[in-house]
């Protein structure tokens, strides 16, 4: 997959939806990050000559310390928030190896889908809490 063009002030990124069993991973932002202490999947900005989908895998084993495949890209958005633009591309995917999903690294964690609702995301993540919610109700 070929890398996304957008102007210079626009920041792409990569997230990894990796759902399986009911359950998705997620995690909390660092209080010195943007967005800090919120809720997150694991993902994040996008390489030189990175495409979303390819930074989505990446942060995923960086981040969790697993190996996912994408299944499919689940929704893409701009989100315009007061500090920064960014071109969100969520993907979902499952881990590739059950053992390695078993131990993932902290904070990211295994989380039931019908308790996303109850957490604290970016403003940029809500559409996609709306489609896993129907994911958990298909």
């Amino acid at each position: 997959m070929q890398p996304t063009s957008q102007p210079p002030d626009v920041i792409q990124i990569g997230i990894a939806i990796v759902f399986a069993d009911g359950n998705v991973i997620i995690g909390t932002r660092g209080s010195d990050q943007h967005l800090a202490d919120m809720n997150e999947f694991p993902g994040g900005k996008c390489e030189l000559n990175e495409s979303p989908e390819e930074c989505a895998t990446r942060e995923c084993s960086e981040e969790c310390g697993i190996s996912v495949e994408v299944i499919k890209l689940l929704h893409r958005e701009v989100f315009e928030y007061p500090d920064r633009t960014v071109d969100l591309s969520f993907y979902l995917c499952e881990p590739i190896k059950d053992d390695e999903a078993k131990q993932l690294s902290l904070p990211f964690q295994w989380v039931e889908l019908n308790l996303l609702e109850s957490l604290s995301f970016p403003e940029g993540n809500q559409q996609v809490l709306k489609l896993l919610k129907q994911l958990n109700t298909d």
